[in-house]
């Protein structure tokens, strides 16, 4: 079944406004020469690619997961590992992002917690420099 132009453009606008930024029109495989990025979003320091479909496997894992997290209170969260590949991808449903990132950053020891911190003042000082320089 086909989907409307403007319905994946629609979802894909919601995303990069989770992300605090815009969507990239002409995103992509475009390969236009005055194309800035081929990422979804026009985010400075996130490469944001959404894709829009009937359905996802880990869509579908995560579906599976949250109801068992759920008779347990508490939330979803799903690692995808690879063999002979490192680290991991964590499936998190947008709406329980921020919660997720708190109890993340709950487990930190100090060292992590300092290290998370210069982070955030660094994105925040990107994100100021961005908003500066556009007007």
């Amino acid at each position: 079944m086909s989907t409307a132009r403007r319905t994946w453009q629609l979802a894909e606008s919601r995303i990069a406004a989770f992300f605090g930024c815009r969507r990239a029109v002409f995103s992509g495989s475009a390969g236009r020469p005055d194309q800035l990025t081929q990422s979804d979003s026009t985010h400075e320091r996130l490469f944001v690619e959404s894709k829009y479909r009937e359905t996802h496997a880990a869509r579908t894992l995560h579906d599976a997961t949250r109801e068992l997290a759920r008779k347990e209170s508490k939330v979803p969260v799903v690692c995808l590992v690879d063999k002979g590949r490192p680290g991991w991808l964590i499936c998190v449903h947008s709406d329980d992002f921020e919660r997720v990132v708190a109890e993340w950053a709950a487990g930190l020891d100090d060292a992590g917690r300092d290290r998370l911190e210069g982070s955030i003042r660094r994105a925040y000082a990107g994100r100021r420099g961005v908003e500066a320089g556009a007007g």
